[in-house]
């Protein structure tokens, strides 16, 4: 804190409630999870105040409440072909409402589908979808607390492919951020994601 004595550690309690289902004699399945997680001596940024060393200056926040819900859905639609999907849903916030923890995606949305062709099932190929909601960086000025730097919701595509040569020898290929998206993963410190990248892989097994 203000004074450099060390916070009380966190304590807290978490709820959590879920279903798992499958459909089509277990060739489709799905799950999902509601829950909430509640937090007494959080430590909170304390403004513009520091502690005696100079660094940032913390104070212990008590009801901040995490809620939330995640859905997965996954399995063979068709003969050869594969399917993978989530949705999740967080947000933390403190006993007077502010959101906390800007700098992590309140929404994420993940799909991804291979496909294995019945003409030639050695070789399977596939592509994927990851989405996220708008990041934020906070900081204090004479006005209080304020958004720094923001990133924009953004998507990235990864295409993949992979032969079977044999039982034993493969070959995969993957294509990460497909379409040279450009990002930051952390705002305040203009950290940005890897750009367009091509990825192989050749695997033998004993």
């Amino acid at each position: 804190d203000i004074s450099g004595a060390l916070l009380d550690p966190e304590e807290g309690k978490n709820y959590e409630v879920g279903l798992k289902g499958e459909w089509f004699n277990g060739n489709l399945n799905g799950s999902i999870a509601i829950f909430e997680t509640i937090k007494d001596n959080l430590a909170i940024r304390d403004g513009l105040n520091t502690t005696p060393d100079g660094d940032w200056a913390y104070v212990a926040e008590d009801d901040t409440k995490t809620n939330g819900f995640e859905f997965e859905l996954s399995g063979q639609l068709a003969d050869g072909w594969n399917l993978q999907g989530g949705y999740t849903y967080t947000a933390s916030r403190s006993s007077d409402g502010e959101l906390l923890y800007t700098t992590r995606p309140i929404r994420q949305f993940k799909l991804f589908t291979s496909y294995s062709p019945r003409s030639w099932p050695r070789l399977t190929l596939g592509g994927g979808i990851n989405w996220q909601s708008e990041i934020y960086d906070t900081d204090y000025d004479a006005y209080g607390l304020r958004k720094y730097v923001t990133q924009k919701s953004y998507a990235l595509v990864n295409l993949m492919a992979r032969y079977l040569f044999n039982s034993q020898l493969s070959l995969s290929v993957i294509l990460n951020n497909a379409f040279n998206k450009y990002y930051r993963t952390t705002p305040s410190t203009h950290t940005y994601g890897a750009q367009r990248n091509l990825y192989a892989a050749l695997k033998y097994q004993f």
